[in-house]
């Protein structure tokens, strides 16, 4: 149902934008939701966010590139990093491993996928911006 509905929506969007889809139900993310979106030309939108697989593990079984950009959204856990801070001001919590595998996916994408967009919450390790700067530095090697 869910499938049948997002077909109908994505073929009736104009032509002329690009999209990305973000699911947030794990059970969605698999081939079925995949190939949909490749034959729409829509990014399946990598998100780190609690309670989700992390993308490089889902990259680990699945191929989801699923459009000519790529789009990948670091949300993290509202909860741990409010425990942590008020401010959102600078990084409270460690995220660099996470990050390595990010930049590490980065690196993998094909030529042919450009950009690689990537938006880093506050609640991702604390610092959006800090976040990025740091992903940008690793992906870059």
């Amino acid at each position: 149902m869910f499938l049948e509905r997002l077909d109908r929506y994505l073929g009736a969007l104009p032509d002329r934008f690009r999209y990305a889809v973000e699911v947030r139900n794990r059970d969605w993310i698999d081939e079925p939701l995949l190939d949909l979106l490749r034959r729409h030309r829509a990014a399946f939108v990598w998100v780190e966010k609690n309670a989700l697989p992390h993308p490089a593990d889902l990259a680990e079984r699945l191929d989801i590139v699923t459009a000519d950009f790529a789009y990948a959204r670091l949300i993290g856990d509202r909860r741990a990093v409010d425990r942590l801070t008020d401010t959102f001001d600078h990084i409270v919590l460690d995220r660099e491993a996470s990050l390595v595998r990010w930049a590490e996916m980065i690196q993998r994408v094909p030529a042919s996928v450009s950009p690689v967009f990537a938006f880093a919450n506050n609640h991702y390790a604390g610092h959006g911006p800090a976040t990025a700067r740091r992903l940008q530095e690793l992906a870059a090697g």
